[in-house]
């Protein structure tokens, strides 16, 4: 009989997830593929992820079982460097002059990641219908966008980088993924942490109503108050004596002792 997973691991749904990317993908390109990074993966004596435990403590426990080697969770990294940029292009600040005259939590910020440029796609005369209403720009600060307090509500493609940063900043999502790993990553925002919301379709009624719900209706209460919460509990894996905290200094031993 199969191991029978958690309902926190079932309601990943982890098939559905391979099956959306060998859809897209070849199988054998797909196959190949994962057979280089576990190979890699099970000769390694330490596996490094940007991630925090408590979120995700029972997939990391199967990996440090499968993998056998030791797990450091020592995410989210844009914490531990805050000074680094991991922007690929130069980032238009006049995005935060324009959100300083905004009222508090008013503002969605919407980021697809680096594949997608949002201007080839806007017609000219968009950014004058909106410019009072919006603003729009090539390549924003998107932690300092995240951490401002007019921003009341994320609309995402749920990659990696941009889950951990709204989580830190307690700002709740709309998640329209697009590929990979970022189906896997709309499970745990959307149904395991309940901190977003998941965007099924891109229809003018449903797209309102769900940023509503996000930001504004009674109904979407509970969302918004756990992404708070969540962002009191990032503070307490960071500081000294926090998970994240004592992984890295147990990273630092593991790489001493060799």
């Amino acid at each position: 009989m199969a191991e029978e997973l958690s309902p926190e691991l079932q309601s990943l749904k982890l098939k559905e997830l391979f099956a959306s990317i060998e859809t897209k993908y070849p199988t054998d390109a797909v196959l190949e593929l994962r057979a280089i990074i576990t190979s890699a993966v099970k000769g390694s004596s330490a596996i490094i992820i940007n991630t925090i435990s408590y979120l995700e403590r029972e997939a990391l426990t199967k990996i440090q079982y499968i993998f056998n080697a030791s797990i450091f969770p020592v995410g989210p990294f844009h914490k531990l460097a805050p000074t680094a940029s991991n922007s690929l292009l130069q980032e238009d600040r006049s995005c935060i002059s324009w959100l300083d005259k905004q009222a508090p939590k008013s503002v969605l910020y919407a980021w697809f990641g680096s594949w997608f440029n949002l201007l080839e796609l806007l017609p000219q005369i968009f950014r004058k219908i909106v410019e009072e209403r919006g603003c729009v720009v090539e390549w924003a600060p998107q932690q300092e966008v995240l951490a401002h307090g007019a921003v009341g509500g994320f609309w995402t493609h749920c990659g990696w980088n941009s889950t951990s940063e709204s989580i830190c900043e307690n700002v709740p999502m709309l998640c329209r993924p697009f590929i990979g790993d970022q189906r896997f990553n709309v499970r745990y925002v959307c149904h395991l942490w309940r901190v977003g919301l998941e965007l099924d379709e891109l229809k003018r009624e449903k797209i309102e109503k769900a940023i509503r719900k996000l930001m504004v209706d009674r109904e979407g209460e509970e969302v918004r108050q756990r992404a708070v919460e969540f962002k009191e509990k990032a503070k307490l894996w960071l500081i000294e004596g926090g998970s994240s905290y004592c992984s890295l200094n147990d990273l630092a031993e593991h790489i001493l002792s060799y």
